[in-house]
C-alpha cells in the first residue's frame, strides 16, 4: 500500500476538525512516524529546520515589516488620494479608486489580506457615503485584493520560488501582466455594475493647486516599488536584499518625511509583522517533512499516473489543474498549498511541455483567487467583519467579479507569452 496517498486526506481531516493548518500537517506527519514507521522523529526535526533555513525566506518577514510600517505611517491615505486624482472623476469613480489603489498597494505589501484590511477599512465607508451598495463595495475590495500577491513583490511567489528552484525575479516579472489584466477586468465589470445600479457619481473637480499637493504627498509611496523592483530587475540586489532596503526606506521616510515614527509604533509594527511571519514559517517548516514523506512514498508518481490516465492532452490537463488549484485556494492557506501541492502537481504540467515559469505564475494566481472565492475566501470573511453584513450577501456580490478574474486566469493559462514575455524580454 502507498501510505502517501492517505497523507493528504488525513491532513484535511484534521484541518476540517478545526485545528490550525500547521497543526493539521504536523499531526499527519506524526501519524506517519508513529503508526506507519515511515519516518523517525529525529528526521522530522531535521527536515523542519531545513525547511526554514533559507536565505530567500528572510524576504517574507522583511516585506511584511516594510508594508505594515508604510500602512502605520499613513501611506494608504496618500495612495487613495492619488488614485482618486487619477480616476475619481469617472462615473463610479470610487470603484476604480478601489481597484487602482490595490494595484499600487500590491507593489508595497505583497499580501492580499493586508490590502483588504487596509483599503477596505478606509474606502468601503466612503463608498457607502456616496451611495454604493455595501455588499458590492466589500466584494470589490476583496476581489481587488487578489492583485496584491500577483503584482511584485509577492510573498507567495517568494515561497514558491524557494521550494521549486525558480528565479524569484522571473516570478515577479511574470506576475506583472496578469496582475494588470486582473485590474482591468475588474474595472470593466465594475463599470457595468455601477451603470446598471446607479452607484456613485462623477467626482468633484480637484483644483490644480490641490492636485500638486496630492502628487507630492504620494511620491514616497510611488517611489518605493520603483526602488525595490528596479533594483531587483537591474541586478543591483537580490529579492531578500530588496526587502531589507524596503524596510530601511520605510524607516527613513517615516523619520524624515512623515515624522510620526514613535517607539510604540515601531514596536507594534515589528510585533505584528513577526507574528504574521511566524505563522507562515511554521507552515513552511512542518511542510518540509510532509513533502519529504510525499517524495519517499512516490506519491507524486502516483498522482501523475492518475492524471495521465484521465488525459494526455496538455490543454485539458491545464484546465483540470486550474480547477483543482481554485478549489484548493478556497480551502487552505496559500503557503500550505504551495508547499504541499506544488511538488505534486507542477511536474505533471512540465512533463507535458508547459514552461516552468508559466505554470508557476498560474499556480500562484489560482491560489490567490481563492482568497476572494466563496465559500471560504478569507478576504470575504474580513469584509463581512468590517461591514457587519451577512456573508451570504457578500458571496453573491463577488460572483461576477470572480467570474471576470477567472476569464483572465484562463487567458493567461492558454496564452503563455502573457506570463513569460516580460521575463524573457528582460533576460530571465
Amino acid at each position: 500500500m502507498n501510505y502517501g496517498v492517505a497523507l493528504v486526506p488525513i491532513m484535511f481531516l484534521f484541518m476540517f476538525a478545526g485545528v490550525p493548518v500547521f497543526v493539521g500537517i504536523g499531526l499527519a506527519v506524526l501519524l506517519a512516524a508513529e503508526h506507519w514507521n515511515l519516518i523517525s522523529l529525529s528526521v522530522i526535526f531535521q527536515q523542519f529546520y531545513q525547511g526554514i533555513d533559507s536565505y530567500a525566506l528572510l524576504a517574507i518577514v522583511l516585506f511584511m515589516f516594510a508594508g505594515n510600517l508604510m500602512m502605520e505611517l499613513g501611506l494608504v491615505d496618500d495612495l487613495l488620494n492619488f488614485c482618486r486624482l487619477l480616476v475619481g472623476r469617472l462615473h463610479g469613480g470610487l470603484a476604480y479608486v478601489d481597484i487602482v489603489a490595490n494595484v499600487f498597494f500590491a507593489a508595497i505589501s505583497g499580501s492580499a489580506v493586508a490590502d483588504m484590511s487596509a483599503i477596505g477599512t478606509l474606502l468601503v465607508p466612503k463608498m457607502e457615503e456616496e451611495g454604493y451598495d455595501t455588499d458590492f463595495s466589500s466584494a470589490l475590495t476583496a476581489a481587488a485584493s487578489v492583485i496584491g500577491p500577483i503584482i511584485p513583490p509577492s510573498i507567495p511567489m517568494v515561497v514558491y520560488a524557494s521550494i521549486m528552484g525558480t528565479s524569484v525575479g522571473a516570478m515577479f516579472l511574470g506576475g506583472v501582466v496578469p496582475g494588470v489584466l486582473l485590474g482591468l477586468s475588474l474595472c470593466v465589470i465594475s463599470r457595468f455594475i455601477c451603470k446598471k445600479h446607479g452607484y456613485g457619481t462623477i467626482g468633484e473637480k480637484i483644483p490644480n493647486k490641490e492636485k500638486g499637493k496630492i502628487v507630492l504627498k504620494a511620491i514616497p509611496a510611488i517611489l518605493m516599488p520603483v526602488i525595490i523592483l528596479g533594483g531587483i530587475f537591474s541586478g543591483t540586489f537580490t529579492p531578500t536584499e530588496a526587502a531589507a532596503i524596503a524596510c530601511l526606506y520605510s524607516l527613513l521616510i517615516g523619520f524624515f518625511y512623515y515624522r510620526n515614527v514613535t517607539p510604540s509604533l515601531l514596536w507594534r509594527t515589528l510585533r505584528d509583522s513577526m507574528v504574521s511571519a511566524a505563522g507562515i514559517y511554521l507552515i513552511i517548516g512542518i511542510a518540509k517533512p510532509f513533502s519529504w514523506l510525499v517524495a519517499m512514498t512516490h506519491l507524486a508518481d502516483t498522482v501523475s499516473a492518475g492524471m495521465a490516465a484521465i488525459t494526455d492532452n496538455k490543454f485539458v490537463m491545464l484546465l483540470i489543474l486550474n480547477l483543482i488549484l481554485l478549489i484548493l485556494g478556497c480551502l487552505m492557506e496559500s503557503t500550505a498549498n504551495i508547499l504541499i501541492f506544488a511538488p505534486l502537481l507542477i511536474p505533471i504540467a512540465t512533463a507535458m511541455g508547459v514552461d516552468p515559469l508559466h505554470i508557476g505564475v498560474i499556480f500562484v494566481l489560482n491560489l490567490m483567487m481563492g482568497v476572494a472565492t466563496p465559500p471560504f475566501g478569507i478576504c470575504l470573511f474580513i469584509g463581512a467583519n468590517q461591514t457587519g453584513r451577512p456573508l451570504g450577501k457578500i458571496f453573491k456580490a463577488v460572483l461576477p467579479l470572480v467570474g471576470a478574474e477567472i476569464i483572465i486566469l484562463l487567458i493567461c493559462t492558454y496564452l503563455p507569452f502573457l506570463v513569460t514575455g516580460l521575463p524573457r524580454l528582460l533576460g530571465y
